[in-house]
């Protein structure tokens, strides 16, 4: 094999790892947009269901009965939706952390002044410098959440429960117990 086929062979390499990380980083930006974007119109809806119970409750409680189970209904919905999106932009993720790992960032070129004082021993081990590998084990899991509220860290609970994992898929809960909350009440009163 000649130089010149050498040369091109990189090339072709480097053109289809190129495309792969474009093609990855457009899958994850689209569907973490997306993400962001179904829980927005959530808020809205809920906003506007919210306004509408508030509006029958007194006239009318049967409308507002049936906003109650309108409004558990699509946050059980926008639930699901999120649930999906979120498995779609974890599997973008996954891509991305492997193409960083085998080529953006295949040695380690970030110099030690720029990491985390807590990564520098993982990184000397051998573990490549990118930055979805620099995230660090997922220590956050729901049940470390869980076990925070339970022992009453709250800060510690406070500062999980702000990342997107947990607060969106957390509000979409509330608010579906606020509608059967909601619902119930119109019986008790």
């Amino acid at each position: 094999m000649s130089l010149w086929e050498s040369k091109e062979a990189d090339t072709n390499r480097y053109s289809i790892n190129e495309n792969r990380l474009f093609y990855a980083w457009q899958w994850f930006s689209f569907h973490a947009r997306q993400r962001t974007n179904v829980f927005n119109f959530f808020i809205v809806v809920v906003g506007l269901i919210l306004a509408a119970y508030a509006r029958f409750v007194e006239a009318k409680p049967i409308l507002a009965g049936c906003a109650a189970v309108l409004g558990f209904i699509v946050s059980l919905i926008f639930l699901g939706l999120d649930v999906r999106n979120r498995k779609l932009t974890h599997m973008g993720e996954a891509v991305l952390r492997r193409l960083e790992a085998e080529f953006l960032f295949k040695e380690q070129i970030l110099p030690n002044s720029y990491l985390d004082k807590n990564m520098r021993p993982e990184l000397d081990n051998g573990a490549k410098a990118g930055f979805l590998s620099m995230e660090g084990p997922d220590e956050d899991s729901c049940l470390e959440v869980l076990k925070n509220l339970f022992r009453l860290k709250l800060i510690k609970f406070f500062k999980l429960i702000c990342k997107h994992r947990y607060l969106i898929p957390l509000t979409q809960i509330i608010f579906a117990v606020v509608f059967v909350f909601l619902f119930i009440l119109l019986f008790l009163v």
